[in-house]
């Protein structure tokens, strides 16, 4: 109860006790409406002592008899009983009864009008807890009806804050089940639930004589699809389909975009589509109806399963709703079901990528042939490269498998292996010589005249289309400021030689055990490259990126603290590929790779206050994911490795060219390096048939080289802007599309963000779903960023005479964006529900 109702009371009952003759007051609570509150009221000249049906005498002995003095105020938590059965008749005539009506004292209390006190009679039963009724007290009503004493009334009951009918549904279907849920099961017991299914019809147009929670869901959801579905809804649907749709749409939006209930729409989502049966239902529409549609995750199953089908067939014109595959996927992966099924759009895309542009144009020269493959070709490594991160991560594949085999056949036959062979023989008439800077002359070129401290980090086997990924990354970091070229490695590509190579030297030799030496000296472990870099310049380390990762600030501090230069040796790629057992994990390994690289440099930026970074590495890989067959290992090659023999004996095999090594070292040696024409291996013991590196194809040969420079303090940078291009101040449809634009695409300086995108009253009540868009693209032509969102108004009336705004709210801090007034002049929202 109340402080102020039994304020209220107890001021009524001290003025009865009031003065010195001894009163008796009796008080019949018919609904034992304060039971819990008596023994709390402040009687200053009385005590209180509760009466039951069966203690009659005894009470009537104990106040002629036992205790003649003293104030009572007699409390029964019963109604007065009948003269023959009230003991105390005669007791009661010399007293006073005290009457509470707990309804009028509410009213009273809370300004409502005495119309509306048969409300608050007919639920006084819910007012019978003290907590409950605090908590009516604490919603803080303005205005009075049935319709909102009802609402706050349910609210309380389902814990909610806020007195509102759309969050009391969301409570119920969120924190229950649809059976037995426990919500209900309190509003029944208050005499509520009959007003909830009439709220439910009011707000969302659902009716049924026999009303359920399933019911409810499955035309909610019903409606839902039925505005995004661009066909004639099923006939099994329609009698779901409420006239209330712009409620419903906003509800389900709010719940589906919510960071706390997502997850319980995706669980009602899939109970409203087994009940409603959509997986046959939607079958039978268009598939292009349904590119619009994510009320289910059945709608994604099916798109998936299309999408795949045209790629197998190789249809790459196929287009649904006037967009291509890749613009599907990227649609659908923006759309609410999108994260449960990112690896399978991702896959499609990716293969759509290797299909598009995997079947090899021959070039002439190897100037041209170094440029197509760093402007167009390495894409399609980067294809492959995704596509099977992305299969990988697949709970079950079997669906993808003929796709799999489709696109690693485009991959190896129509791409890698024609174009190894085109670039192998420009590669061997040009005598080795790409045109690109050399790993040679790496560190007179790049690292000896730098004039700040230098971090170079070599992360083995990074090769070139992972560097790009890389720098994309550094890109679109605001600290960072990245420029990326390429550099032809050393042959054959192996570790020893390219780490060597990246050191300062004069002179560098192959030995025959294929060790390496820099000007004489042994480059094989940490310490011996680091000799060799000190011997150039003295204030410098070499280290393994594993053992500073963990290292505290104060010895990073230390460590770099008066060096020029600084080595880090990052090993992910290689330590996973070169193992037979974890070979197919070099794709997972590649991602890990940018994002530990990434990582460091924005911890020494911070702790080790460098603001200088190259990152390059020793060679590049070739990967393919089935294993070669017999047929496909050249033999007969003395010495050889996977991909690369040394000899000074001429060698003649089918599919074999070769090269001086003098060409490639600059120095005496009468041995020629030998490599596969192709893709092929050569027959050589050990493990490993997958992942592969030392020969000469662009994969392996061509390395990243990346400039980074990072800020300590922050850049000026902004996110990017959106705004209204419709010319619109006025809404006249529950069903309106509205047209904006992303005023500046993303760059170093503008990042992309994500807005929230609604209407509301100039009370702050949302009116229309909530759109969610993500401001990411890049495109320079202010055309490409204009998008369009649809929103559906609550059925409503709304007033001319009050302002309605379109706003838009940052997701990252929850700023407003964008505000602008609109005329709300909605003629027939109504109860009649037109544009569903």
């Amino acid at each position: 109860m109340a402080e102020l109702n039994l304020k209220q009371i107890t001021d009524k009952l001290n003025a009865e006790f009031a003065g010195d003759v001894r009163k008796l007051v009796f008080w019949y609570d018919a609904g034992a409406e304060f039971a819990g509150d008596v023994d709390a009221l402040g009687l200053e000249n009385a005590k209180v002592l509760h009466l039951a049906p069966d203690n009659q005498f005894y009470t009537k002995y104990f106040l002629e008899c036992v205790d003649r003095e003293t104030n009572y105020l007699v409390y029964a938590p019963f109604a007065k009983p009948a003269l023959r059965e009230n003991h105390l008749a005669d007791t009661i005539r010399y007293s006073k009864e005290f009457f509470a009506d707990r309804a009028s004292l509410l009213c009273l209390d809370l300004g409502i009008g005495e119309q509306h006190k048969p409300v608050i009679q007919q639920y006084i039963k819910f007012f019978a807890s003290r907590e409950r009724t605090q908590r009516f007290y604490e919603l803080e009503l303005e205005t009075w009806s049935r319709s909102t004493i009802e609402t706050a009334l349910m609210s309380v009951l389902c814990k909610s804050k806020t007195a509102s009918f759309e969050e009391a549904v969301r409570c119920i279907l969120t924190e229950d089940g649809l059976e037995d849920n426990k919500y209900l099961a309190e509003l029944e017991k208050y005499g509520l639930l009959p007003a909830f299914w009439r709220h439910v019809e009011e707000a969302f147009g659902y009716s049924d004589p026999k009303p359920t929670l399933e019911k409810l869901v499955m035309a909610c959801f019903a409606t839902y699809a039925a505005r995004s579905i661009s066909a004639e809804l099923p006939r099994a649907w329609k009698p779901f389909v409420t006239c209330k749709s712009g409620n419903i749409v906003a509800f389900l939006d709010h719940l589906m975009n919510s960071y706390l209930y997502a997850d319980r729409f995706d669980a009602l989502s899939a109970l409203a589509y087994e009940a409603l049966g959509a997986a046959g239902q939607l079958a039978r529409l268009p598939v292009e109806a349904l590119v619009g549609c994510c009320a289910f995750a059945g709608v994604d199953r099916r798109l998936i399963a299309w999408l795949r089908g045209r790629l197998e067939s190789e249809d790459l014109d196929a287009r649904l709703d006037g967009k291509s595959i890749p613009e599907i996927c990227a649609l659908r992966r923006r759309l609410h079901f999108g994260r449960q099924f990112r690896s399978e759009y991702f896959i499609l895309e990716n293969a759509f990528g290797i299909m598009a542009h995997g079947s090899y144009t021959p070039v002439s020269g190897i100037a041209e042939a170094v440029r197509q493959y760093i402007e167009r070709d390495e894409a399609v490594d980067r294809h492959y490269r995704y596509f099977y991160l992305y299969f990988d991560r697949l709970e079950n594949s079997a669906d993808f498998e003929r796709l799999r085999d489709l696109t690693e056949n485009i991959y190896t036959n129509d791409y890698l292996n024609k174009q190894l062979v085109g670039w192998n023989r420009s590669f061997t008439e040009a005598i080795g010589k790409t045109g690109l800077p050399r790993q040679l002359d790496f560190y007179s070129r790049c690292v000896r005249t730098a004039r700040e401290r230098t971090v170079v980090i070599i992360s083995d086997a990074l090769r070139y289309e992972v560097g790009r990924t890389l720098f994309e990354r550094l890109q679109a970091d605001e600290k960072c400021t990245a420029t990326l070229s390429a550099m032809q490695a050393v042959l054959p590509s192996y570790t020893r030689f390219g780490m060597a190579a990246l050191l300062p030297h004069k002179r560098i030799e192959l030995c025959p055990d294929l060790r390496v030496t820099v000007d004489g000296k042994p480059t094989d472990d940490l310490k011996q490259r680091e000799a060799v870099l000190q011997a150039a310049q003295p204030n410098s380390r070499c280290l393994r990126f594993d053992d500073i990762r963990s290292m505290k600030v104060a010895e990073l501090r230390e460590i770099f603290t008066g060096q020029d230069v600084v080595y880090v040796y990052h090993n992910q790629i290689d330590a996973r590929g070169d193992k037979a057992s974890t070979e197919n994990e070099v794709f997972a390994a590649c991602e890990e790779a940018v994002d530990e690289i990434f990582a460091l440099i924005k911890r020494l930026t911070v702790s080790a206050n460098t603001i200088h970074y190259i990152i390059t590495a020793d060679h590049g890989f070739l990967y393919k994911r089935d294993k070669l067959q017999e047929s496909d290992k050249i033999g007969g090659i003395p010495g050889a490795g996977r991909r690369f023999a040394l000899s000074a004996q001429a060698v003649q095999a089918d599919g074999v060219a070769s090269l001086p090594l003098a060409a490639v070292t600059n120095a005496e040696d009468a041995r020629n390096v030998y490599f596969p024409l192709g893709s092929d291996l050569f027959k050589a013991a050990g493990s490993g048939l997958n992942y592969v590196h030392g020969g000469s194809s662009p994969q392996e040969l061509i390395i990243p080289l990346l400039d980074v420079k990072t800020e300590k303090g922050r850049r000026d940078t902004s996110v990017a802007q959106i705004a209204l291009v419709s010319l619109t101040t006025k809404i006249t449809n529950l069903i309106t599309t509205l047209d904006f634009v992303q005023t500046e695409p993303v760059s170093d300086v503008v990042k992309e963000t994500a807005y929230r995108l609604c209407f509301i009253s100039d009370d702050n009540e949302k009116i229309s779903n909530e759109n969610i868009y993500l401001a990411d693209k890049k495109d320079t032509d202010t055309a490409k960023r204009v998008f369009r969102l649809r929103f559906s108004f609550k059925n409503k009336k709304y007033d001319k005479g009050r302002k309605y705004y379109l706003v838009a709210f940052d997701d990252k801090n929850g700023l407003e964006a964008l505000r602008q007034e609109i005329i709300m002049d909605i003629a027939f929202a109504d109860d009649f529900g037109f544009g569903f």
